[in-house]
């Protein structure tokens, strides 16, 4: 019966297909999970209601075979253009009947034109699919907590190419973040279902592995995650990159270090969230106010410089344009400062800023709430940015970046700036500014 229906369907098929000019050539299609069999002596496969996966007859459904990662694939040729449904199923070992049915709505696919892989998670509703030939790779960051002393650092090891086939010579070596916080970025090519761990190396050796009682399980797709893991605990929370930290919020993530990219950005970078505020700014001066690492010239507050929550740190102009034109004027700056005796803050809404060929000019609205002065830094609004090398304030004797160490949005120099250590009356000796929607 089977073979009777696959014929009808080749006729139909290439009767349309005549019309146009040439017969259809069928395409390869590979599903793949990582979904681990729960039923004894069982094998995954694929139903549904094509005559290659049986059309949801049990005894003929496609069984599929175990990959190098532990993935399950199940490859069929079938005609192209053609849309049904279909679902991950526990086959008996030798395919003669359905031991578990995935959960949930059945998946809806095309078949399509090309060759290509749909990968899918057990009972989820979402399905990528990768045209054959496909070879991106995207970046996944590993994020864990854990001191190392004298020449160990953390490493991610794993069963692929790039995490070192668990060679612990070639397993990929973290950067610390700070604190005790440690991150392995590595570019995996999407597609992939790998197993992997936490390792202690020291001089490509092995001194510790991390003490779970199995590999984590992960895949990669399309999406930059960033995969939060504690040592010795085998859950892990993989969180995409997001556009901001409001984002991170929504996922009730804590105050940490987090990959970002807005949406009109191409590549992302690392921030410092806190309660949904992306900090954009840290400057901590002596007792008299004396800015460090802030005289720096255009060029390093185009980029941007210093690590996220220590000082000096700028997030860099481009990053700032990208974050609040995302959502142009739908912005608060929030301003910190610290004198000898106390802080004070001030937050502001309307904010954002101009791109590079404008100076990234300053835009504010009106002031919130706060116990500083407004007018300090809304008498700045619609000034260009300068720096000692790019001098655009109204200043006609004086160079404002130089005067004051810093690079800034200078009017007539100043009544306000976080990055020099004046902030109207106030004479500052620590400074912090955050944005948040």
């Amino acid at each position: 019966m089977r073979a009777i229906v696959f014929a009808v369907l080749l006729i139909a098929v290439c009767s349309v297909k005549g019309q146009t000019g040439g017969p259809w050539a069928p395409v390869t299609l590979t599903f793949q999970t990582d979904h681990e069999v729960t039923e004894a002596n069982a094998v995954m496969g694929v139903c549904g209601s094509l005559v290659e996966l049986g059309m949801w007859n049990q005894g003929e459904c496609m069984a599929g075979t175990k990959g190098a990662q532990g993935e399950w694939n199940v490859t069929v040729k079938v005609a192209p253009s053609m849309s049904f449904q279909w679902k991950w199923v526990e086959l008996a070992s030798d395919g003669s009947k359905v031991l578990l049915w995935e959960p949930g709505k059945n998946h809806r696919t095309n078949t399509g034109t090309v060759d290509k892989t749909i990968v899918s998670n057990w009972g989820k509703q979402r399905e990528r699919e990768f045209p054959k030939g496909t070879s991106v790779t995207t970046a996944v960051r590993f994020r864990v907590h854990r001191y190392a002393y004298g020449e160990d650092r953390l490493a991610v090891c794993g069963n692929i190419p790039e995490l070192g086939n668990w060679q612990p010579a070639n397993c990929a070596i973290g950067d610390i973040l700070a604190q005790g916080n440690w991150q392995v970025q590595v570019d995996i090519s999407q597609n992939r279902h790998f197993q992997w761990k936490w390792a202690i190396i020291n001089n490509g050796t092995m001194t510790q592995w991390e003490g779970i009682s199995k590999n984590r399980h992960d895949f990669v797709g399309d999406e930059e995650i960033t995969m939060f893991t504690s040592w010795g605990s085998e859950f892990t929370t993989a969180l995409p990159v997001k556009a901001d930290c409001s984002e991170v919020w929504k996922e009730r993530r804590d105050t940490d270090l987090y990959q970002l990219q807005p949406a009109n950005a191409s590549q992302s970078f690392l921030a410092y969230c806190q309660s949904g505020w992306t900090h954009i700014q840290r400057n901590d001066m002596d007792e008299v106010g004396t800015p460090f690492g802030f005289d720096r010239d255009w060029m390093s507050y185009k980029n941007g410089f210093g690590t996220p929550s220590q000082s000096p740190y700028w997030i860099g102009n481009d990053k700032l344009y990208q974050l609040t034109n995302q959502h142009q004027g739908n912005y608060t700056l929030q301003i910190t400062i610290w004198t000898k005796y106390r802080s004070h803050s001030i937050v502001y809404d309307g904010f954002y800023i101009e791109d590079e060929s404008n100076n990234y000019r300053l835009h504010l609205g009106s002031k919130i709430s706060g116990d500083i002065e407004a007018s300090y830094l809304l008498s700045h609004a619609g000034a260009p940015f300068s720096t000692f090398d790019k001098d655009n304030d109204k200043a006609v004797t004086v160079n404002c970046p130089s005067r004051w160490q810093a690079g800034w949005w200078y009017t007539d120099c100043l009544t306000a700036t976080a990055n020099g250590g004046e902030w109207g009356r106030y004479r500052i000796i620590r400074a912090t500014m955050a944005i948040r929607q």
